[in-house]
């Protein structure tokens, strides 16, 4: 129940308490709230210091709602426990009026049978008739008196104890609705907090909702700007396939005495000292071949004895010169390097 955790999951809400109460440990000289998120802030990178902020408010409500429904719970159980020990003491008094009502009995009960007592004296004595009827006389005086005496006190403990019940009922009606009350308002802040907790529940849905839409929105959008970026490249690709096809493409003239004329770069610089006069010079000298590196990486490890074609491959790649042979290339191809080439 996400209402019992702020809108926050019930593993990540421990976290956050567990980490609230190491930083309210380590932050006991900061002041306020702004202490405690600056301590919290890097241990939650997850969280924003927004986010932290409004759950730190909403956790110190949730804490003082049920501080104060463990007060409430409190008070009840004292009020409770000091009904149950004045019932008890009422008890016990109407206990003791009880056993005093019944030494009374007793005593009436003895006085009685000190009456018959003497009243079989009185019979015993033949003589003195008056005396006897003085004495039986007096005795019905006092019983007549005793009687009545007790009669008067059974009617007060009556109506004394009437007046207790009633009091001891008046007492327990009234700590019955106060009670009743303390319930009903803590009914009614349970039910404030959760109508409090459900809208701020909602607000956050709201927001989580209205972040995943703007999210996949992004998605959305950088999907197709990543297609139109992939196009784009495909057409430039394409582009610099169809110059790179331009400039291969084979240009031969149709004339079959052409290999027997002089090639283009014969045309070029060279030394005239070394030509035979006898035959014509198509192509390079030795000292023109040996001006070029991987001749020389060539006769150096065929002289060191490396037979290895993935070293010797490797050597000359890695000795290439900067510009290809002009005698290696087509004429449309040595054109279009001679075009794109800096001057």
């Amino acid at each position: 129940d996400r209402a019992a955790t702020g809108g926050w999951g019930v593993s990540q809400h421990s976290k956050y308490v567990r980490l609230r109460a190491c930083a309210l440990a380590t932050t006991a000289g900061g002041k306020g709230t702004a202490a405690l998120l600056d301590a919290l802030e890097p241990l939650l990178p997850e969280r924003t210091r927004q986010e932290l902020a409004n759950h730190e408010d909403w956790y110190t409500r949730y804490r003082l709602i049920q501080d104060r429904q463990r007060a409430l719970a409190e008070s009840f159980a004292r009020e409770h426990k000091a009904l149950q020990t004045h019932a008890r003491k009422l008890f016990e008094s109407v206990n003791q009026e009880a056993a005093a009502r019944a030494d009374l009995a007793a005593a009436a009960l003895s006085q009685q049978l000190e009456c018959t007592r003497l009243q079989s004296k009185l019979e015993g004595l033949r003589e003195g008739h008056r005396l006897r009827a003085d004495v039986e006389a007096e005795l019905l005086t006092r019983q007549e008196a005793a009687r009545a005496a007790q009669a008067a006190l059974q009617q007060a403990k009556e109506k004394a104890e009437r007046d207790h019940q009633k009091q001891m009922i008046a007492a327990f009606k009234a700590e019955v609705a106060a009670a009743k009350a303390a319930e009903d308002e803590m009914n009614r802040l349970l039910e404030e907090e959760a109508a409090l907790l459900a809208a701020e529940a909602a607000e956050y849905n709201a927001e989580r909702v209205a972040f995943r839409e703007d999210l996949y929105e992004m998605k959305l959008e950088a999907r197709e700007a990543e297609a139109a970026k992939q196009l784009q490249a495909e057409r430039e690709r394409e582009e610099r396939l169809a110059k790179i096809r331009a400039q291969v493409e084979v240009n031969v003239e149709n004339d079959p005495s052409r290999h027997l004329r002089p090639t283009q770069a014969h045309a070029g610089d060279y030394d005239a000292s070394v030509r035979d006069d006898m035959f014509p010079v198509h192509g390079f000298t030795t000292d023109h071949l040996m001006k070029d590196k991987r001749f020389k990486v060539q006769l150096a490890m065929n002289e060191a004895g490396i037979k290895n074609p993935e070293i010797r491959n490797l050597a000359l790649q890695s000795t290439a010169p900067y510009r290809p042979r002009p005698d290696m290339l087509t004429t449309p191809q040595l054109q279009g390097f001679r075009g794109n080439s800096k001057p």
